[in-house]
């Protein structure tokens, strides 16, 4: 099949064909391609971060405090919340079409016959992408565990393990103790694995051992201490008081610090870098305040350790008697547990049906059957996102929500972005 007049669209769609049958955990096949290409290491520090949650804050701060610092930032993240370009970043800015598509023609050109995920196939287009940008430091984000993902190919000279909590088990595993030996096996010999996990499991710290790496574990090689508008952390290297507080979790940010810390040698970094970094922080979907055209959170929460701090997070915003939540969350998510924690901050509950965005798509009949039962009497459940932000339209307009809090997968935050988009700021001023 020629590929040489292909959109972006067109690209995307080829890429799904190539493996359509249930994900193959293994790294050969990318391993041979990424040989070809010369994608296996790189001139620069490589940062590679796990974990359950926090991955993407931790890869934020990184990106934003390099970049203030005057450094060239490659940053790889996934899944994206509106474009797939978001995925990729250089020097602070999402690729632009036209170099996605050339970097997908090469990685075409060198799998050759090799059957390659989609995943895979886009991680080798960002890798190209940044061995072309000869930028001063990478950050790739794992997509799933660690061990046999596909970013694990590349040698980094840091790995974080952010989090570790029951998530994909299917894959990972049924307990936190395979769970965290699956992130923790992105450590290499003779580099630093830091771990950002308050509780870890014994396997963490064995597997860093066998891996032949050095372990820094959070509250107890680096610590942090959150004031009332500041936080400070600090270990043996390093010593940092009054640092500014951001919307993301800090011990994500703190985690950050101490990579960057271990780098200081090769990127030196200032204090006055790393405020200016935390500043400067932006993670769409993430506790992300929007108070116009309407009060509302959205977060990606997806998971109980998730729902957990975000419900944390929402107790400490300004009270208000009717909190409207819409959710919809992907069939293979702990969904009953992720709801729990945030079901005494809400009053009137929108429960969607995702599974036409997605073959993973939650129908919502589990949520709305728990919250049910757990005795909610306003829920209601919707065929869509879209369906569900125009009852949130009609409630708010009748003085009936006061915030809506969107959450429970990247597909529902997204959906209700796009919808307020389409709809402009008309349809929500009050009557």
């Amino acid at each position: 099949m020629s590929t040489s007049a292909f959109s972006l669209d067109d690209w995307f769609f080829h890429i799904k064909q190539i493996h359509q049958h249930r994900m193959e955990l293994g790294l050969d096949r990318i391993r041979k391609v990424a040989k070809r290409l010369q994608l296996i290491s790189f001139s620069c520090p490589v940062i590679t971060v796990a974990g359950t949650n926090g991955k993407g804050s931790t890869t934020k701060a990184l990106e934003s405090i390099y970049h203030q610092a005057g450094y060239q930032t490659a940053l790889y993240t996934s899944p994206h919340l509106m474009d797939f370009n978001e995925r990729i970043r250089i020097n602070n800015k999402n690729i632009d079409d036209e170099n996605l598509i050339h970097a997908f023609e090469m990685v075409e050109h060198a799998r050759q016959n090799i059957i390659l995920s989609f995943f895979e196939f886009t991680t080798l287009a960002a890798l190209f992408l940044f061995q072309a940008a000869k930028p001063d430091v990478i950050i790739l984000e794992v997509g799933l565990g660690g061990r046999l993902d596909a970013v694990n190919i590349v040698d980094s000279d840091v790995a974080i393990v952010t989090s570790i909590a029951l998530d994909h088990m299917d894959w990972l595993g049924n307990s936190r103790e395979e769970i965290a030996y699956e992130k923790a096996s992105i450590a290499h010999a003779g580099k630093l694995l830091i771990s950002g996990e308050e509780n870890p499991p014994h396997t963490l710290a064995e597997t860093v051992l066998k891996k032949n790496a050095v372990l820094l574990q959070i509250n107890r090689d680096f610590f942090y201490q959150i004031n009332k508008n500041s936080f400070n952390c600090w270990g043996s290297d390093f010593h940092y008081e009054k640092l500014p507080l951001s919307i993301l979790k800090i011990q994500n940010t703190v985690i950050a610090i101490r990579a960057i810390v271990a780098l200081n040698y090769l990127l030196p970094i200032s204090r006055e870098n790393i405020i200016e970094g935390i500043n400067q922080i932006d993670l769409p979907g993430r506790f992300e305040l929007q108070r116009n055209p309407f009060p509302c959170v959205f977060d990606v929460a997806h998971n109980p350790h998730a729902s957990a701090w975000l419900a944390e997070q929402y107790k400490k915003l300004p009270a208000v008697n009717n909190t409207v939540a819409i959710v919809g969350m992907l069939k293979d998510k702990a969904m009953q547990d992720t709801v729990l924690p945030l079901i005494p901050l809400v009053q009137t509950w929108c429960v969607c049906d995702l599974s036409a965005y997605t073959d993973r798509g939650a129908d919502g009949s589990d949520i709305a059957a728990f919250l049910k039962t757990s005795g909610i009497k306003n829920g209601y459940t919707f065929t869509s996102v879209e369906e569900a932000m125009l009852f949130l339209e009609k409630v708010h307009c009748q003085r009936e929500c006061d915030r809506a809090l969107i959450f429970g997968s990247f597909y529902t935050v997204a959906a209700a972005k796009r919808y307020l988009l389409k709809k402009g700021d008309t349809v929500w001023k009050k009557k």
